[in-house]
């Protein structure tokens, strides 16, 4: 079994202070700005059954350097390997996501009825909103019917803010 000493750190950037954890395997974690210290600890103990220590990792650098491009416009597709847990429903929304392009948005709805879940997209939001590994997994390009900019755990603001990054054109 692979090495799961799992280490944390905080990266700055032009989002704020990031909580950020890795594993042997990439990172596994990412803490946005305001997310409450016992939703991250929690997470942890149910999925890893052990919580984080302090300290650098190769892949939290090596995010902190890719984070760095994709907010200067650089960088298009983060190449930092991901450790993801979840429900099997989760599982599938998250790859759904990471399959969304660079730059393109896609409603709840469409999202869940491409699932098979016509109808799904209150089940979508919820599976989007406990994304552990948020911008790796760019639930950020779901947005409401028309556009419109709508639901995100971390603020409308954030969610603007990596839209605007990719380029994409908000309605509220």
């Amino acid at each position: 079994m692979p090495d799961r000493k799992i280490l944390y750190d905080r990266v700055s950037s032009d989002l704020g202070d990031l909580m950020v954890a890795a594993c042997e395997e990439g990172i596994c974690r990412i803490g946005l700005t305001g997310e409450p210290a016992d939703t991250w600890q929690s997470w942890f103990e149910r999925y890893f059954k052990e919580v984080p220590s302090p300290g650098g990792h190769d892949w939290i650098r090596k995010f902190s350097e890719e984070l760095g491009e994709y907010l200067a416009g650089r960088l298009r597709s983060f190449r930092i390997p991901v450790v993801l847990r979840g429900t099997e429903f989760q599982l599938k929304v998250w790859k759904a996501l990471w399959e969304i392009p660079f730059g393109v948005t896609t409603t709840y709805g469409e999202l869940a009825e491409s699932l098979g879940r016509r109808g799904g997209a209150r089940a979508v939001g919820g599976a989007a909103a406990r994304n552990p590994v948020p911008i790796l997994v760019p639930c950020h390009r779901l947005v409401g019917v028309g556009g419109r900019l709508v639901g995100f755990s971390a603020g409308l603001e954030l969610k603007e803010r990596l839209l605007q990054v990719e380029g994409v054109r908000l309605r509220w």
